[in-house]
């Protein structure tokens, strides 16, 4: 299966818990990402976010603190975009605007023109974007895996 090369833009908390969710992927066997760079505009963020793939992958990855090198990159062909919401508009629309795939981590944008940006971005460039968002908290879903953890249902 061919992998998708990944750049984690945001090291801080929640991008530590998508490092852990690509490591499930991972080892679930139908994971088709390559988590192969971090970006963070602070150096510490950035280089904590290297230690725990190392840790967790054992491989090395690309380390930036400048998003435009990360779209210089001609090897990185999607980005996972989980930095402070305020600036999710103006990461989003460069990456896109440089054709890389984006998922952004909720919400999308702050506002519905900064969404409309983005979504006319992905469409004029011919790329995808993803909003990353989960159910885990929508009580029906929460009922359901409780069937099925206590052996209710299969």
């Amino acid at each position: 299966m061919e992998k998708i090369p990944l750049c984690l833009i945001g090291c801080g908390g929640m991008g530590h818990r998508h490092i852990l969710a690509y490591k499930e992927l991972e080892e679930s066997g139908i994971g088709n990402i390559e988590l192969m760079a971090v970006c963070d505009l602070n150096p510490k963020n950035a280089d904590l976010g290297r230690r725990e793939i190392e840790r967790l992958f054992g491989r090395t990855p690309l380390v930036f603190t400048d998003i435009d090198e990360v779209v210089k990159h001609p090897d990185i062909a999607a980005v996972d975009i989980v930095t402070d919401p305020s600036v999710h508009h103006q990461v989003a629309v460069t990456i896109l605007e440089a054709g890389k795939h984006v998922l952004c981590e909720k919400p999308l944008a702050v506002t519905v023109a900064e969404a409309r940006e983005m979504i006319g971005a992905a469409r004029a460039n011919g790329v995808l974007l993803i909003e990353g968002f989960t159910h885990r908290l929508n009580p029906q879903l929460q009922c359901a895996r409780r069937l099925v953890q206590q052996g209710d249902i299969g």
